[in-house]
């Protein structure tokens, strides 16, 4: 687990990299609409992954008990809002390509084990 704010925002930043990675792959093969819905799949990876990273950096300074319902807490937001990220750009962007958009999210998703291997 990464333990420092430092290796969360290594963490995030992995995961940014590969977000723009994989938008920069799609456009190039997908066009526009491509590029733009593998980002926002990134983005609902990205979002929510710095919230819990907020989280749990806050949490940890104030003891065991505080950081472990920190955790819980928010691993749960996180897949809520996810969820909602990924409702609302499904509900508001009519030109969204799906498998671009799944792809992004999960490409970036590995970004935090990458970050694990690296550190």
């Amino acid at each position: 687990m990464i333990s420092s704010a430092a290796g969360y925002r290594r963490a995030l930043g992995v995961q940014v990299a590969i977000a723009g990675g994989t938008g920069l792959v799609w456009g190039l093969f997908g066009g526009w609409d491509a590029a733009l819905s593998a980002l926002l799949g990134g983005a609902i990876c990205v979002i929510p992954s710095a919230f819990f990273a907020w989280r749990l950096h806050a949490a940890s300074r104030r003891g065991a008990a505080a950081f472990g319902a920190a955790f819980l807490a928010g691993e749960l937001t996180k897949l809520a809002l996810s969820a909602v990220l990924f409702a609302a750009v499904i509900r508001w962007y009519h030109d969204v390509h799906h498998a671009a958009l799944v792809v992004g999210f999960i490409a970036t998703l590995q970004g935090y084990l990458l970050a694990l291997l690296v550190t």
